[in-house]
């Protein structure tokens, strides 16, 4: 996944020594296409593998109540969630398998949709860092998600200094533009 990230991302860039953030090399289509399908990917095929895998926790949602204690690397917050009630721990199993294989089939649909899956799952990605993070892979998925989100929207979200500033820069031009 991540050597395939790179590959995209290299093709994604701007060209030159000093490319001046793709002012005058938009990224290719092509190669933002792929990273959003690269996204895509990870979030659907492991939702598949989780009930594909035949293992019963994840089709009765139960999978999460042990989870927090077996996470590769777990987190104070996440010892924290391991004792929140039975009920959070089916909803949060729902939400996941919902998310996986649901919602991020929005991430092909007109820009309301994309923004709408590029909110939801920077939060299900955060939740995850902070409770059981997975290292690059987590990371990976929540930078590749950026790419759901347009200009317009990223402009309007820029904070104070980088609002100021945002006449200086092709966002474009550094791939968030409309897919």
């Amino acid at each position: 996944m991540l050597l395939e990230a790179g590959l995209y991302g290299m093709l994604l860039a701007p060209g030159g020594w000093r490319p001046g953030l793709g002012a005058t090399s938009p990224p290719s289509r092509l190669a933002r296409w792929l990273l959003v399908w690269e996204w895509f990917r990870i979030y659907f095929e492991s939702g598949v593998v989780k009930l594909a895998s035949g293992d019963s926790e994840w089709r009765h949602l139960t999978a999460l109540d042990h989870y927090y204690e077996n996470g590769p690397l777990p987190t104070v917050i996440g010892w924290y969630a391991q004792h929140l009630p039975h009920a959070f721990h089916v909803v949060t199993a729902g939400a996941t398998l919902a998310m996986e294989l649901g919602l991020v089939w929005l991430a092909f649909l007109p820009r309301r949709f994309r923004l709408m899956c590029a909110v939801a799952a920077t939060a299900f990605q955060v939740g995850i860092i902070l409770t059981a993070n997975y290292a690059f892979l987590n990371y990976l998925v929540l930078l590749l998600g950026v790419l759901l989100v347009d200009d317009r929207s990223l402009r309007r979200w820029l904070s104070g200094w980088a609002r100021r500033h945002a006449g200086n820069l092709d966002l474009a031009g550094i791939g968030l533009g409309a897919i």
